[in-house]
């Protein structure tokens, strides 16, 4: 099993959290691989505003009301717990492409990224 960057799932979060998308920003890679995703979430005031995708963008049949990328708790997985929480449905449809960039520059941009997953999507997109 592979991730490519712009792979989405459905992930379980929780006893008290509905699953939510998340999105590859990455390759898997290693041994064992792993690759690093990000939730998106409903947009809130509290919610960090360096990518809102707007439901009229069309970035994902599955964002059908303004959201935000939640980089806070960005996360780097192995594939095989990826497919566990994703209840093995694998991955859905890939986020329109030409978000895939602008998400990943977020994760470099954001004041809310960790600092390793900062250096971890440096590292994976050779930035």
């Amino acid at each position: 099993m592979t991730i490519k960057a712009g792979d989405t799932f459905l992930l379980d979060c929780g006893l008290s959290y509905p699953r939510h998308l998340h999105i590859a920003l990455t390759d898997s890679e290693g041994d064992p691989p792993c690759a690093l995703l990000v939730p998106i979430n409903s947009l809130k005031d509290c919610s960090d505003s360096t990518v809102i995708l707007r439901a009229a963008d069309r970035a994902h049949p599955f964002i059908v009301e303004d959201s935000a990328v939640s980089y806070e708790i960005m996360e780097s997985m192995y594939v095989d717990e990826v497919f566990d929480r994703d209840m093995n449905t694998g991955p859905q449809i890939q986020i329109a492409q030409k978000y895939l960039p602008i998400i990943q520059q977020g994760a470099l941009l954001s004041e809310r990224t960790v600092n390793g997953m900062r250096k971890a999507i440096k590292r994976r997109l050779s930035l």
